[in-house]
């Protein structure tokens, strides 16, 4: 997938817990500090 917006990271999360391998690719040409962030509660990146 590439870029990582809040859809495409959310897709890939969906996909990986069914299994398929996924790969995000993201490049931004901007190092500093955007104002935003996501928090990612325990356990919610783990199959189970």
């Amino acid at each position: 997938m590439v870029g990582a917006t809040l859809a495409e990271v959310l897709t890939a999360s969906a996909l990986s817990r069914t299994g398929v391998h996924v790969t995000l690719l993201e490049r931004s040409d901007d190092t500093g500090r955007t104002g935003a962030a996501l928090h990612v509660q325990d356990g919610l990146d783990r199959r189970g």
